[in-house]
């Protein structure tokens, strides 16, 4: 589990892989849980081609809280929520 500082500002990079054959656009949202309260990180209009993957940057100041949290970036593609979950501890 990776070890980040509380009140940090980091700078988090998300792919986003697109294996359909239509070029995709939304939002990408990411944020930050602890499984009793959510904080978010950021919001971005992003866009990836079709069969081809994008790296976002998102400069993002980490809450005041300490201990196990859940780092979330979320899409959406037709309806359907599109997660990637990462394990961090919060010191």
């Amino acid at each position: 589990m990776k070890k980040l500082s509380t009140g940090a500002e980091i700078n988090l990079p998300v792919y986003v892989i697109n294996d359909t054959y239509e070029n995709w656009s939304d939002t990408l949202s990411v944020f930050i849980t602890n499984g009793e309260d959510t904080w978010p990180l950021n919001k971005m209009i992003c866009q990836a081609n079709a069969l081809e993957s994008a790296r976002f940057e998102n400069k993002v100041i980490l809450p005041d809280i300490s201990g196990a949290c859940t780092v979330v970036a979320e899409i959406q593609y037709q309806g359907e929520s599109i997660k990637s979950i990462r394990e961090v501890n919060l010191e």
